[in-house]
């Protein structure tokens, strides 16, 4: 914590430094130089790369990305591992947070289960109920959860995720293309660093479906709810042609990016953002994706309050498409 009271010596000011760097000659991400906010005591953060299901080709650079910016502004250490076992309660206790990085799949399941003897079955299905439980106490209990873009496609089969994250994953109809997204809480930290301007990026932007658009089981399911969840960023549908915006099928012209909650004492941060190396070389999105592991380390505090009590969600009504399936779209 030393370099912080140097910080402060010098400027007056524990946070706030502006700027990012990149070693020169260097490859490697841009990563901000100083936090959102000074760390009330030194943090461990589980940087959680594995996917069972589709795995995105970014994962790598990403971790690098959440391992740098954790170490050049001494917010947090990060720890970056595909182990499960670090998620039984006794290991998981050592950390302050999640990160789940574009992780897909039923995680605490191996791929083959159903190719595996029942006995080794029978041992895979109770660990796996084990460790979700400790996910679930870990984060009730007081802890955080951070988890961007393709993590929405976790744990289909385990409804208490969907509703701890705050949606499920559907469909990324516009795949990837220059999105407009505006800023829906300017008053946020987790903000701050767009300045109230909408932001121009390339990105595979997700949807999470509504109840109004889809009448199938599946989507009974869909947690995704403005009346629980704290929006801060959001897709700005306003001047797409009709035609493409209608492809994302929500009843609402809803298409959230990123947002924050809490779920029982713990905190939870999701962002959208994620599909490609351009994010995390993205200095605003950089301190974006900083000051949600921040919050969610305990270190930031930000108003919780579900956006719904707030404002009306904006945007022209689209007529929502049929559904041609009952299951998510294909993750790529």
């Amino acid at each position: 914590m030393r370099r912080w009271l140097m910080v402060a010596a010098i400027v007056g000011l524990g946070v706030g430094l502006a700027g990012a760097e990149e070693p020169a000659g260097s490859a490697g991400p841009l990563v901000p130089k100083s936090a959102a906010a000074r760390p009330a005591k030194a943090r461990r953060l589980l940087v959680f790369n594995l996917c069972t299901g589709f795995r995105h080709a970014v994962i790598p650079f990403a971790a690098e990305t959440i391992t740098r910016m954790g170490r050049e502004t001494e917010a947090y250490e990060a720890v970056v591992s595909e182990d499960i076992g670090l998620f039984e309660p006794d290991r998981l206790a050592q950390f302050d947070a999640v990160f789940l990085n574009n992780s897909t799949g039923e995680l605490f399941l191996p791929k083959d289960l159903d190719k595996l003897p029942a006995e080794a079955q029978q041992a895979a299905r109770q660990r796996d109920e084990r460790l979700r439980g400790s996910l679930a106490d870990f984060v009730r209990g007081g802890k955080g959860l951070a988890a961007i873009h393709a993590a929405t496609a976790c744990f289909y089969a385990w409804p208490e995720f969907g509703e701890m994250l705050g949606a499920r994953f559907d469909s990324h109809a516009w795949g990837q293309f220059v999105a407009t997204v505006q800023i829906d809480d300017s008053n946020s930290p987790l903000t701050a660093m767009f300045h109230g301007k909408d932001i121009r990026i390339k990105e595979e932007v997700y949807v999470f479906a509504d109840k109004a658009s889809r009448k199938d089981y599946w989507f009974d399911h869909q947690p995704y709810s403005r009346e629980k969840l704290r929006i801060l960023l959001s897709l700005d549908t306003s001047e797409m042609d009709p035609a493409k915006r209608a492809k994302g099928g929500r009843a609402d012209n809803d298409y959230a990016i990123s947002w924050i909650r809490r779920y029982g004492q713990g905190r939870v941060f999701y962002t959208a953002f994620g599909h490609g190396e351009n994010v995390y070389r993205d200095e605003a999105i950089l301190r974006h994706l900083l000051a949600g592991i921040q919050f969610v380390l305990g270190d930031l505090e930000a108003d919780t309050a579900p956006s719904a009590a707030l404002k009306e969600v904006s945007g022209a009504a689209i007529k929502a498409s049929e559904p041609s399936s009952s299951s998510p779209g294909e993750l790529h």
